[in-house]
């Protein structure tokens, strides 16, 4: 894993986090149950298809796509500066609606960046 640029999110410094499909879900496992939160979003007819869905989790926050060969499947990565918390999104998209969890041993962080992409996928 390899740590690239910083970016604020909610007051946290988030750096990207390059990691691999394996590792992702291996630190997922590590960060289930009590870290993890997660919603139910209805996607507009606007934001259906992989490419805008990750162009807005962007937006949201300074994460990194894990390359996956599930196309409805998208796993993205990054770690806070401070506490070097791992921070994993995982977005599944079925038909209109997607699937947010957000797994981060640092609870707060975890709601807040959950919040945020809510926010921005449910834009029209």
């Amino acid at each position: 894993m390899q740590l690239k640029t910083c970016y604020v999110l909610s007051g946290t410094y988030v750096l990207v986090l390059l990691c691999v499909y394996l590792l992702w879900w291996m630190c997922a496992g590590k960060l289930g149950g009590m870290n993890e939160n997660s919603t139910t979003v209805s996607l507009p007819s606007s934001c259906q298809d992989a490419q805008t869905i990750c162009s807005r989790v962007y937006e949201a926050a300074n994460v990194l796509l894990v390359m996956s060969s599930q196309s409805d499947t998208l796993l993205f990565a990054a770690r806070t500066a401070a506490a070097g918390s791992d921070v994993l999104v995982n977005v599944n998209v079925s038909e209109d609606h997607a699937t947010l969890k957000v797994n981060c041993d640092k609870i707060v962080i975890g709601q807040m960046l959950l919040k945020e992409l809510k926010t921005v996928l449910v834009r029209i």
